[in-house]
């Protein structure tokens, strides 16, 4: 267990982010519309637009 918390969760998954940098972030806009929006999110997305 303690090999799979460091290995996985301390080295592959923060250096996987890396290499797939803002596409690791991409949401598919069909669930954009399902799932609701996190507190800030919209005043984000205003404040982007400008």
């Amino acid at each position: 267990m303690l090999l799979d918390a460091f290995v996985v969760r301390l080295l592959l998954m923060p250096a996987l982010m890396h290499l797939l940098g803002a596409s690791a972030w991409w949401f598919p806009r069909r669930l954009d519309r399902i799932v609701p929006n996190v507190e800030g999110a919209t005043l984000e997305r205003r404040h982007h637009l400008r």
